[in-house]
Parts: structure tokens; sequence; C-alpha cells
């Protein structure tokens, strides 16, 4: 995984195709039925939560970077019920073959991860050392905004966080603390 890496994706994909990534997003998410899921530049959504980060002193500011610099990476402008139905088409094989969806669970590579620190990565998904399709997804972060967004295979289930507050950005484990303790919540559940 690489903010870099899915940049060059979606030029490429530009190059080839001819439309903007912007253009290409937006007919996906509809083709499929993503109603609240937007590219960051599309100017068309009204409403949008502020997102904010909390300084040094503990003082929460409105977050002023602009979220047009991450979209290739996944700074999409979505809500809960878009991602959840997401990994729905995503994992029931709609969205992708099921030969592709294969590559992306195929563990190709190890590195240390700021919140979990031993990771697996496959196309795009993450998967903690050790643990066999328990949970597959990725966190995400953009000024102002934290998200997780996972499927558990076994159960079928999804989950789906996000905030508009980010804190503890010199830390990350303590940034997306909530998200990892419900994720141990769900993973005991399983094994109980």
């Amino acid at each position: 995984y690489s903010q870099l890496g899915y940049e060059l994706l979606a030029q490429i994909l530009e190059k080839t195709t001819g439309n903007t990534f912007h253009e290409l997003a937006s007919d996906l998410f509809s083709r499929y039925g993503l109603k609240n899921t937007y590219h960051p530049d599309a100017k068309n959504y009204t409403n949008l939560v502020k997102g904010y980060e909390e300084a040094e002193n503990g003082k929460l500011s409105l977050a002023t970077n602009s979220l047009e610099n991450y979209a290739a990476a996944g700074s999409f402008i979505s809500n809960a019920g878009d991602l959840n139905q997401w990994n729905e088409l995503l994992y029931s094989g709609k969205l992708v073959r099921e030969e592709t969806l294969a590559l992306m669970k195929t563990r190709y590579a190890t590195r240390l991860h700021p919140v979990f620190d031993k990771i697996e990565y496959g196309y795009g998904l993450l998967f903690k050392e050790g643990e066999n399709a328990i949970q597959i997804g990725a966190f995400g972060y953009a000024p102002g905004f934290v998200s997780a967004c996972y499927h558990y295979p076994q159960s079928n289930m999804n989950l789906i966080l996000l905030e508009n507050t980010a804190r503890k950005l010199d830390n990350f484990k303590e940034t997306f603390r909530a998200q990892t303790e419900i994720m141990e919540l769900l993973k005991s559940q399983r094994s109980s």
C-alpha cells in the first residue's frame, strides 16, 4: 500500500481510458448505486461534516488540508451505508471477478504498520499477521477524518467506523484506539 502507488494507478487509468479519475470514480459509484459516495472534487455534495484535528494542547481545530490530494489513495467522501454496500459488493464477487478478489486477498508483503505493528498486505487489503481470514480491510486517515472499513468473512459481517475528529496524531495507535478496541471485541465474540 502506498499513496504514490494509488496515484500512479489513477494516472494510468486516466491515460488508458481518456477519462479523468473523477469521471471514472463517479461512473463506478453510480453503476453500483453508491449514491452517497463522491470523489472529493465532485463539489456536488451538501451538508458535509467538517473534519477536526486535535492540537498538541488538546484543543480541536478545523482541518484545513484538502482531500483532493489523496483521492486515489482513498479520500473519497462516503457514509457508513455506502461503505457497507461497497463491502457487500466487493466480497460477494459483484464488484470484481473472483480471481481478482483472490489476488487482493493474497498476502504479498509484510511491513510495520503504525497501528497494528506487523501487518500483511494484499492488493489494497490488510491482514493482521497470524490471523487467518478473521478480519480483512483497511484503516483510513485524511486530515480531520479517521475511518475503519473491515469485513469478517467467517460471519459475513462488516464493520464501518467513521469519525470526523482525528486525535493524538503523534501516535496513530491512540488515533485509532476506538477502532482497534471495537475490532478486538468483535474478534473475542467470534472466538467464544
